[in-house]
């Protein structure tokens, strides 16, 4: 099985390393597991609508043909 975690985040802070590496060596050895960050837009000048739209046409450029997805979201300061 296969399963693809995408982040939108400029850079992992190091506790969530720590728990993707502990996490990683828990998981069975059929199970192949990847991560790709996804940079967040740099201007703060976008709307909040603009920002959504062009985080979620990066996401889907990284998922496969036949993959589920499934979206988990923190939520975010308002501006």
């Amino acid at each position: 099985m296969k399963c693809k975690i995408i982040s939108v985040s400029h850079k992992p802070a190091d506790w969530e390393k720590k728990a993707l590496d502990f996490y990683l060596k828990q998981v069975p050895n059929n199970f192949k597991l990847s991560f790709v960050e996804v940079k967040p837009p740099a201007s703060k000048a976008m709307s909040r609508e603009d920002t959504i739209r062009n985080e979620s046409t990066e996401l889907l450029q990284h998922l496969e043909q036949g993959l589920s997805l499934i979206h988990i979201s923190e939520p975010t300061r308002r501006r």
